[in-house]
């Protein structure tokens, strides 16, 4: 194999809650550079075979997380929350639903595996946007809307 470096680009994509500066190398990586506005939130999804890692570089925001057992009918509430500030590291592997609230206009870093798969799709769970992935199911999403109240 013959390996290659090269420049390129990196493209801005407005967002509902913000934007981010997305830099990918389209076959193994991609870094974004995201910045959350006060008082917004991303969705509450997750990634089917997306690694991430989410540094927080500027602000503060409360990170509501999950394990990839959450979806299912037989388990409890188990949500966490945990609120983020500069270099606080939010770790995230696929399955695992998350969504991120800024408590202050937030910069964070970005570091994932991309890839080309149909099944790398991001599964919104729920969405202040309209933005629901048709696959949800009406139950998940009240189970959600009741663990998010009980946090």
């Amino acid at each position: 194999m013959n390996n290659s470096a090269w420049v390129s680009k990196a493209t801005l994509n407005k967002k509902p809650w913000g934007q981010e500066i997305v830099a990918s190398n389209s076959t193994s990586i991609a870094a974004k550079l995201i910045t959350i506005n006060k008082n917004e939130k991303t969705s509450f999804k997750y990634n089917n075979i997306k690694f991430e890692a989410l540094v927080i570089l500027k602000g503060k925001v409360k990170a509501i997380y999950a394990n990839s057992n959450f979806l299912k009918e037989e388990e409890d509430c188990e949500l966490k929350m945990s609120i983020l500030s500069e270099g606080d590291c939010l770790n995230i592997q696929p399955g695992c639903p998350y969504r991120l609230e800024a408590i202050t206009t937030t910069q964070l870093l970005e570091i994932g595996n991309c890839t080309n798969s149909p099944d790398f799709n991001t599964i919104r769970l729920i969405d202040d946007y309209g933005r629901e992935s048709k696959k949800v199911t009406k139950y998940q999403q009240e189970k959600i809307k009741r663990c998010i109240r009980n946090l």
